[in-house]
C-alpha cells in the first residue's frame, strides 16, 4: 500500500514554506526513487559519480528502514571503498567531507534543476540519515507530461479523435497557471513505454521525461462518438 505523506501535526510548514522534515518512508518508494534518478541525471550530479553514489546508498538504506543506523566507518568502506583493516575515521574524514559536498549539491539541485521538484532530499549535519520535506512553493512550476490518448474501441476512424482530445488537453493545461507542459513530440515518443505503467515504470517514465508529473488519460470509448 503506497505510504502518504506524514500529517501536518507530524510535519508542520515552517514560515520558509517548506514542511519540517519527516523520514523517507513517509513517501512511496517509487517517488523517491524517481526524485534520486532526477537528481542522478542533473548538471549538478552529472559529473560526481561519487556522490550519486553517496546518495543511493543513503536513500537505499533508508527506505530499507536502516538510515539511522549508517555509521562512518560503514560508509568509508561501503561508498569510499576504504580498506576495512586500514580505515580510521579520526585519521581519514572522507565521510564527512564527503557529506558536506554532497549537501551542497544537493543544495544547488534544488535551486536550479529540482525547483519544480514537489519534495527535498535532506541530508541534515551530524547525520547520515536522508529526510524529506515538501515543498509547496514547487506546485508553481510543476512539471508534467501528457500521454497521448488511445482508442480501446475498435473504431476506425477513433485515431485521428483521440489525436485531438490528446492535442486539446496538452493545450489546456498548459493554459493553467503553474504547470510546464512538455513538448508534444517527447510525450509521443514516450507514449509506447507506458502501455502497462506499474510503480517502477511509472518513476522510470518520469525520470526519463524529467518531469515531476504524468497525466495518463490512457484510453477512450469511442463507440459512441466516432462510430
Amino acid at each position: 500500500m503506497s505510504r502518504a505523506f506524514d500529517s501536518p501535526s507530524a510535519g508542520s510548514t515552517s514560515a520558509s514554506g517548506m514542511s519540517d522534515p519527516s523520514s523517507l518512508d513517509s513517501l512511496p518508494a517509487a517517488l523517491l526513487q524517481n526524485e534520486v534518478a532526477r537528481i542522478s541525471r542533473s548538471a549538478a550530479f552529472a559529473n560526481s559519480p561519487r556522490h550519486r553514489r553517496f546518495l543511493e546508498y543513503l536513500v537505499a538504506h533508508a527506505l530499507r528502514g536502516d538510515g539511522s543506523r549508517i555509521k562512518e566507518m560503514t560508509l568509508g568502506i561501503d561508498v569510499f571503498d576504504r580498506p576495512a583493516s586500514q580505515f580510521d575515521p579520526q585519521q581519514d574524514t572522507i565521510v564527512r567531507v564527503e557529506a558536506r559536498r554532497l549537501r551542497a549539491r544537493l543544495a544547488r539541485y534544488y535551486r536550479e534543476e529540482g525547483a519544480d521538484s514537489l519534495i527535498e532530499i535532506l541530508l541534515p549535519v551530524g547525520s547520515y540519515a536522508p529526510m524529506l520535506s515538501r515543498r509547496p512553493d514547487a506546485m508553481q512550476v510543476a512539471s508534467l507530461a501528457i500521454l497521448p490518448v488511445v482508442d480501446r474501441g475498435g473504431v476506425p476512424s477513433a485515431a485521428a479523435f483521440c489525436e485531438d482530445v490528446f492535442d486539446a488537453l496538452i493545450d489546456a493545461v498548459a493554459r493553467v497557471p503553474g504547470f510546464k507542459v512538455i513538448a508534444r513530440t517527447s510525450a509521443m515518443r514516450a507514449g509506447a513505454a507506458a502501455e502497462t505503467l506499474t510503480d517502477s515504470t511509472d518513476a522510470l517514465l518520469s525520470s526519463r521525461l524529467g518531469v515531476a508529473l504524468l497525466c495518463m488519460a490512457r484510453s477512450i470509448a469511442t463507440t459512441a462518438c466516432c462510430g
